[in-house]
């Protein structure tokens, strides 16, 4: 019985493998950690500690679970990533794209990681399904069990958060202004 899961776990891997990888590279953002999310994905089908028993569509289950534990890495990290840190990949960057375009998307990137930190994980884990993984509305609703309402609802609480979050960062002139114009309203 163990001998037919580890080779059903490792077809899975075959099949699926390149998919985990990228759902979790997606929201971690390196190699390193997105391989540790790819190994705890397969090793947890393989243990049985993954809730796989209701899965219909094992790329999009394999993606949800990669999407978790993704999240689950990045918020045990926490680390604060500075621009000298952020490392170009240039297997990912278009011939036409200025090396400034790249840093600044890996520093969004990076930001963006931060952020998604400091909101509740399941608001996480639903944002990064729907604009990392661009998983629709309805796969979103079949593999978390809640309504294509609360999906909406989530979206925007955390898109709201994560502005919140982002908008002193990436424009800290404004952010400034901002603030200066309550203080004159006062």
């Amino acid at each position: 019985m163990a001998a037919d899961r580890t080779e059903w776990v490792g077809r899975l891997a075959d099949l699926h493998g390149r998919l985990v990888y990228n759902a979790a590279y997606r929201i971690v953002g390196n190699t390193d950690d997105a391989e540790d999310v790819l190994q705890t994905v397969f090793l947890r089908l393989l243990d049985g500690t993954a809730a796989e028993d209701h899965a219909r569509d094992w790329g999009a289950f394999l993606r949800v679970s990669a999407t978790r534990a993704a999240v689950d890495v990045t918020r045990r990290k926490r680390n604060i990533v500075t621009e000298d840190s952020i490392t170009m990949d240039t297997r990912t960057v278009p011939d036409a794209v200025s090396p400034d375009e790249v840093l600044d998307g890996k520093r969004l990137a990076a930001l963006t990681r931060q952020a998604l930190e400091q909101i509740p994980a399941r608001d996480a884990e639903v944002f990064a399904l729907r604009h990392f993984e661009e998983m629709p509305y309805e796969d979103i609703v079949g593999h978390l069990g809640i309504s294509t309402n609360q999906v909406g609802v989530i979206l925007h609480r955390a898109r709201k958060r994560l502005r919140q979050i982002l908008e002193p960062l990436l424009n800290p002139e404004r952010s400034r202004k901002d603030e200066r114009n309550v203080q004159a309203q006062r």
